[in-house]
């Protein structure tokens, strides 16, 4: 039997295991498709289809909410609990991927041809990809109950496996592109959506014969007063989804309309790169975020706000290992990575990157929140913010602002969010702002200093090329696993790493 500990380095070690080979066939896939469809087509998905890359943001809001009420209830009495908020969760997930399947297949139209800047030859493309999309997005929709009784049973490696097989396949999706001789952005967004249907074959199925409660899918299991704490739930996590969505395909559409869809090509690579560092975080949270539940929901309530907190340090941290080095030496990793790098594609990059690093600061307070179920004025006050990045930035850029302001802009209001977060769990949660500066901000401050010095000292070791992007690797890890170890981490914290590792 696994000690919680032991049981989070399992989990986090099967969900890095994940992340690297994810990563690494990412990066080669978006190499494979952005030879096989072009800067134009490949720009084109971004904007139209790009829904696909946040899918991960929209799904994950889904899971946390089925995962956040079965975590709750993970105790053996309350298994029939467990059955009621699964059998709630599927039909809202199934009520609200229909409705807004439907809104968006009745808007194909007005966005396809009037609010976005396309040309007229690639307009029924453009038309399809946007519908296929919408349907691959009903089915994440569908999966995501299945995927959370995963999580809150802390099954991350089973999801780890099912995670590398869809990386794996969209590798051999970028594979045939380039042997198919026809209109290849229309055969890539059905592909992809078949990838979505495998998903739900083997996370669906596999949890109907794993978990007892996925099998409740009987009426009877549905209860009003669980249907409509669920449905407020997810209503306000999606509220965030949407946010967060709005945030960052509005800030596409932007620059579609300002700098055209070569732009769109580099802010598309921009969120293959986040959304491949995503994974580290993710990890962390997937691993930590049942034992912060279930800890609330025992009314362990400083237990809970230690994992948060820890959860806020230990992201940073990894986070800042590898957001350091990628913001130095960006453009020959992108020269490396693609070859022919589209124009803007490094300031984006370094954009999306420096505004997930300072999120990491107090994202796991988020977890803290959603843990206490009062999420309504946390939503309104953080996410409502992160959506003011748009029309802030449309009004920006049409008083001609360089697309450099609309990277600063979005660093300030991701900079801005973060600090929300603390007053406002200060009183929702009784997190002390006293507490979080001694335990996680003042420990991270001087680690970050010697990481950005480092890499900006490894500047002077010659012109940019692979061997100085090595050198700034090998010496920002070092410089950033003993910052780490002698001045981040506590005295228990490097205990209880010791001890897990000494028991493996």
């Amino acid at each position: 039997m696994m000690s919680p500990q032991q049981r989070i380095a399992v989990n986090m070690t099967a969900q890095y295991t994940r992340s690297l080979v994810s990563v690494l066939l990412a990066l080669y896939s978006t190499r494979l498709l952005l030879l096989a469809l072009g800067q134009t087509d490949f720009g084109i998905y971004s904007v139209v289809a790009g829904v696909i890359a946040l899918l991960s943001f929209v799904t994950n809001a889904l899971v946390t909410s089925t995962q956040r009420y079965l975590s709750y209830y993970c105790n053996q009495s309350d298994a029939g609990m467990q059955r009621t908020v699964f059998a709630s969760s599927l039909l809202l997930h199934l009520i609200i991927g229909l409705a807004l399947l439907a809104c968006l297949l009745a808007l194909t139209s007005p966005v396809i041809r009037h609010l976005l800047v396309i040309d007229a030859a690639r307009m029924h493309a453009a038309t399809v990809v946007y519908i296929v999309s919408a349907v691959t997005l009903l089915l994440n929709f569908l999966c995501a109950p299945f995927r959370a009784a995963f999580v809150a049973h802390e099954n991350i490696v089973y999801i780890s496996i099912v995670d590398i097989i869809d990386a794996v396949l969209r590798l051999v999706i970028a594979v045939v592109l380039l042997r198919y001789h026809s209109d290849r952005l229309i055969l890539y967004a059905i592909l992809l959506m078949g990838i979505s249907v495998l998903n739900i074959l083997l996370i669906g199925g596999y949890s109907l014969y794993r978990f007892a409660e996925t099998r409740a899918l009987s009426p009877k299991h549905v209860t009003r007063s669980t249907l409509l704490n669920i449905s407020s739930f997810i209503g306000w996590s999606m509220y965030s989804s949407v946010c967060i969505l709005f945030r960052t395909q509005g800030l596409a559409v932007i620059i579609n309309r300002a700098f055209g869809t070569v732009a769109n090509a580099a802010y598309g690579i921009a969120q293959q790169v986040i959304n491949a560092v995503a994974f580290l975080y993710t990890a962390i949270f997937n691993a930590m975020n049942p034992q912060l539940m279930r800890a609330e929901g025992n009314g362990e309530r400083q237990k809970m706000i230690s994992i948060a907190l820890a959860e806020c340090k230990v992201s940073y941290l990894v986070m800042l290992a590898v957001c350091v080095p990628l913001v130095t030496e960006m453009p020959e990793v992108l020269r490396l990575w693609l070859g022919d790098v589209p124009p803007y594609a490094v300031l984006l990059c370094r954009m999306v990157l420096v505004g997930c690093l300072i999120d990491q600061l107090t994202l796991g307070l988020n977890s803290a929140n959603q843990a206490t179920g009062k999420i309504a004025s946390y939503s309104l006050l953080v996410n409502t913010t992160k959506a003011i990045t748009i029309p802030v930035a449309w009004w920006l850029a049409v008083r001609g602002a360089d697309i450099s302001v609309l990277a600063v802009c979005y660093i300030g209001f991701e900079a801005l969010c973060a600090l929300l977060r603390i007053p406002h769990l200060r009183f929702s949660a009784g997190i002390s702002v006293r507490r979080y500066m001694r335990e996680v901000a003042l420990p991270l401050a001087l680690p970050t200093l010697l990481v950005c010095v480092a890499a900006w000292l490894m500047r002077y070791a010659g012109e940019a090329s692979l061997w100085r992007l090595l050198l700034t690797l090998v010496a920002t890890t070092l410089v950033w696993a003993a910052a780490t170890w002698l001045l981040a981490l506590s005295v228990g914290e490097r205990q209880t790493l010791l001890n897990i590792f000494h028991r493996q």
